[in-house]
């Protein structure tokens, strides 16, 4: 409707100015411009031959007035008769104007598709053609596995393609499929427990745990099966485990993302170890990642010390900490949780209170 709207305003001022152009022209000249102009001209030879001394003034007026009469008699040839033709013609092609938009539209109602639903610019097939060529593409791959569920190369085809759309089961099926047809590898192990991984939202199932041991049975030295080894301690509920395989990984690790990534789960990992450790971990990461990685760090503190609790030393570290990353109330809250833990401590509350100084955050609230 908004279209119909906006196309029929646009129409209506175009056909106003070119109507009124022709309606407000003069209903017909009296005189043809061009005889008009050839008089003028007459007159101004005229008075240039008078200056010269050519002719003298007598046969400059005579000339004028013989001029003036031929332009008379041109005049009354157009006749009021000629004037109304001339108008009834401009009427004509006025009328003819309007009529071309009237019958455009009566033509598109009858012929054309006025009941078409809108396209939005994001649904339309030739806005978003690579979309829709890639997804034609994975379609065909698709149907081609269920015909051919033994085609080795296309399921090689198929598992960076799934992960990358995050079709993760999929690609954990394609990766299984790859240690069956082609064999075992520890390369192929690893993909399958890590598209298993993902699948289940980052969580290391059974599945996945006995990929990584079968992956790290045929290569002890394969970086991601290691790093998914770390995780799987990690889950188990080894942590110490965990950063042992990672510091080790780290230590075999060029500069990369896969050192950083490794790195970024040291640092998670380290706010239970001395923090000589902690800052070793941070040096490896890349300037901009090492505020996320001391957040992290500290968030797990925090989490830590919250559910289990800890010595006043860590609990001075994680009000240390949030301190300095601006976080003033959740350093009071968790200046009061020392508190309460270690109130009865006086070296722990002492060294508490130095913080609490150091920072000017108040203590001997209730927790």
């Amino acid at each position: 409707m908004t279209f119909w709207l906006i196309a029929a305003a646009l129409v209506a001022a175009t056909l106003f100015v070119l109507v009124r152009s022709l309606m407000s022209a003069p209903a017909a000249q009296d005189v043809a411009g061009g005889d008009v102009a050839h008089f003028r001209a007459q007159e101004a030879e005229i008075d240039r031959q008078l200056a010269s001394g050519v002719i003298d003034e007598a046969e400059a007026r005579a000339t004028k007035a013989e001029a003036a009469r031929r332009l008379l008699a041109l005049a009354r040839t157009a006749t009021p008769a000629a004037r109304s033709d001339s108008r009834r013609g401009r009427a004509a092609l006025a009328l003819t104007i309007a009529s071309v938009p009237v019958a455009a539209v009566a033509l598109y109602l009858k012929f054309g598709s006025p009941g078409l639903p809108a396209q939005p610019y994001a649904s339309r097939a030739d806005l978003n053609r690579a979309d829709q060529d890639l997804a034609r593409v994975v379609a065909r791959l698709d149907a081609h596995l269920a015909d051919s569920p033994d085609d080795a190369r296309a399921y090689e085809l198929a598992f960076p393609v799934y992960m990358r759309l995050g079709r993760y089961d999929a690609a954990a099926t394609a990766a299984e499929r790859l240690v069956v047809l082609q064999g075992p590898t520890a390369q192929r192990y690893a993909s399958l427990a890590e598209a298993t991984i993902f699948a289940q939202g980052g969580m290391v199932t059974d599945a996945a745990r006995t990929a990584i041991e079968q992956a790290l049975a045929l290569d002890p030295a394969l970086s991601r099966a290691r790093f998914y080894a770390g995780l799987a301690a990690e889950q188990a509920g080894d942590p110490a485990k965990a950063l042992e395989i990672w510091r080790a990984l780290d230590q075999s690790l060029g500069e990369g993302a896969e050192k950083r990534a490794v790195a970024a789960q040291i640092v998670r990992l380290s706010a239970s170890t001395p923090p000589s450790e902690a800052e070793q971990a941070l040096r490896n990461l890349p300037a901009g990642e090492q505020r996320q990685a001391i957040r992290s760090m500290v968030d797990g503190l925090e989490s830590r010390l919250t559910r289990s609790g800890g010595a006043a030393a860590e609990w001075a570290r994680l009000v240390r900490a949030l301190a300095v990353l601006g976080e003033r109330e959740r350093a009071t809250a968790a200046l009061n949780g020392a508190e309460a833990a270690h109130g009865a401590d006086p070296a722990a509350r002492a060294a508490l209170a130095e913080v609490a100084t150091e920072f000017g955050l108040k203590t001997g609230a209730a927790p």
